[in-house]
């Protein structure tokens, strides 16, 4: 871990906000690898795989940037961040992670009551505790504050 500039992997499709969440993310002294797309942000996981100590993600990304086997798990894209995470991102490393979206939510409370026997399940179990979930209007920056507090308690829990 570099305690001095801690890399964040940043995901979000949302043109408005993505820049804004970028500067924030980088004013609060993270390195900060930023993408728009689920592909983009896999190419950096392969790259640097090791170096990334926290994911921030939006849950509604396009769906079209995974692969088509699991795109039908997306629940119409709202949940393609989620499907990403727990498909593509956790298999390969546990990474500390702050989701954020209008279904953040849901998609904790859905996470409490699925049996154990999914795959999804499973996931959520090795995570709890690491993943930490905010909803959109969390996120403007008057409450992104509180991301950059998770982030770096998040961190420091490993």
């Amino acid at each position: 871990m570099n305690s001095l500039k801690p890399t964040i992997l940043f995901l979000d499709d949302d043109a408005y906000s993505f820049m804004d969440k970028k500067e924030w993310l980088a004013e609060a002294g993270f390195d900060v690898i930023a993408c728009t797309r689920i592909d983009q942000a896999n190419e950096h996981l392969q790259e640097r795989l090791d170096d990334i100590e926290c994911i921030v993600a939006d849950l509604n990304m396009l769906a079209n940037w995974l692969p088509k086997e699991i795109q039908l798990e997306t629940n119409g894209a709202s949940m393609a961040g989620w499907v990403w995470l727990y498909r593509q991102v956790y298999p390969r490393k546990l990474i500390p992670t702050i989701v954020y979206s209008e279904f953040a939510k849901q998609l904790k409370k859905r996470l409490e009551t699925l049996g154990a026997s999914t795959e999804e399940a499973k996931i959520a179990a090795q995570m709890s505790g690491k993943i930490i979930f905010f909803s959109k209007r969390d996120t403007v920056r008057d409450g992104f504050g509180a991301v950059i507090d998770a982030i770096r308690e998040l961190i420091k829990e490993g």
